[in-house]
């Protein structure tokens, strides 16, 4: 129909044609972002967390959970602000589940910054129902990161 999907990205040529692509509604969030501030902006939870897999699962704390176990906190951040604790593991944002970091990173960007979400959390067996407010990464962090 002529729609844009995506935009290429990388192609590794030798392994018959393989390439990777943008979505188009990342292109236009991003875009939107850099005309309107010159930049790009992503709301921060401020934490480092990993999908729970089938070998953490066999784990007595994890106990045949699904989601995205939080492995560190940023202090000051809106999870520290908001409880979560190391080892919770996030299993839904606002109702959609949460599976992976992929899917932790698409719902906090569709919910914006200053956006109050809802974090349903696993923890130790006991499911939290966690409100808190998505904040823009400060720069010292970003500048901490590179």
């Amino acid at each position: 129909d002529g729609e844009v999907i995506g935009m290429n990205t990388a192609i590794v040529a030798f392994a018959q044609g393989v390439g990777f692509a943008i979505p188009s509604g990342t292109i236009r969030r991003v875009m939107e972002q850099i005309l309107d501030h010159g930049r790009v902006i992503r709301p921060w939870l401020g934490i480092s967390g990993m999908k729970v897999n089938e070998s953490m699962r066999g784990m007595s704390h994890f106990n045949g959970m699904k989601g995205v176990a939080v492995a560190r906190i940023s202090r000051g951040s809106p999870a520290h602000l908001a409880g979560i604790r190391p080892w919770d593991v996030i299993a839904s944002i606002d109702g959609r589940k949460v599976e992976n970091m992929r899917d932790l990173l698409e719902n906090l960007s569709a919910a914006g910054i200053g956006s109050s979400i809802k974090l349903e959390i696993n923890r130790n067996g006991r499911l939290l129902n966690i409100p808190l407010e998505l904040m823009e990464m400060p720069e010292h962090y970003l500048e901490y990161r590179r």
